[in-house]
């Protein structure tokens, strides 16, 4: 990541970062606001979690105007790399030395608490696809808050093929049908489908 910037005002906060190894141009991970945002993938609007999105960046602009232009984007649907991120980063893109989460010791499950959806899994991608043990094990471990601390389906369908799959993980089919059921309970027709086909005899 050549650079991060966090454009925040008394009730909002957006996180842009530049991942050197996955794209050219920054991207939005978070919107965070105060009111009337009901994204799962997002802490309450606190003083503390607030310096805590301050602490990923290494610039923090305090713009009000700014913010209010930036959120509008991304409600035009704006959410991945763009040149209007681009330009806005280009004057920090040269602080720093690669990435900045390795460099800074900073991990993906620190920031994935604050991510929008989107742009949690859209990271976790990267992660998983990447060529390094050590971003696998982050991709398996972001996964892994999203289906514990965010109850979501999807990550505890991913968790079990991660575990089938041994990717971020040790391979063990032991966990793979209970996280499953879990992700078919909470809605996933693709899990319901999987367990229909590959445990139609299995009892609780």
């Amino acid at each position: 990541m050549k650079c991060d910037v966090v454009i925040y005002s008394k009730t909002s906060a957006v996180g842009l970062f530049w991942f050197e190894n996955w794209y050219d141009e920054p991207s939005v991970m978070f919107i965070y606001e105060a009111k009337d945002y009901k994204d799962n993938n997002a802490a309450e609007w606190t003083d503390k979690n607030l310096a805590k999105i301050k602490s990923f960046a290494e610039v923090c602009i305090e713009d009000e105007a700014l913010v209010t232009q930036l959120k509008e984007k991304v409600k035009e649907g704006d959410l991945m790399p763009a040149d209007f991120y681009k330009d806005l980063a280009a004057p920090f893109a040269d602080i720093g030395d690669g990435d900045f989460f390795h460099s800074r010791k900073l991990i993906y499950t620190d920031l994935i608490k604050y991510c929008q959806s989107d742009a949690a899994w859209y990271m976790i991608y990267n992660l998983e696809h990447s060529e390094k043990d050590e971003d696998k094990k982050q991709a398996f471990l972001c996964t892994k808050i999203l289906a514990e601390e965010f109850n979501d389906a999807s990550a505890y369908q991913l968790l079990a093929c991660y575990y089938y799959d041994g990717i971020g993980v040790e391979k063990s089919y032991e966990p793979v049908y209970a996280l499953m059921k879990k992700a078919a309970e909470l809605g996933s027709e693709s899990a319901k489908e999987w367990i229909e086909k590959n445990y139609s005899n299995k009892n609780d």
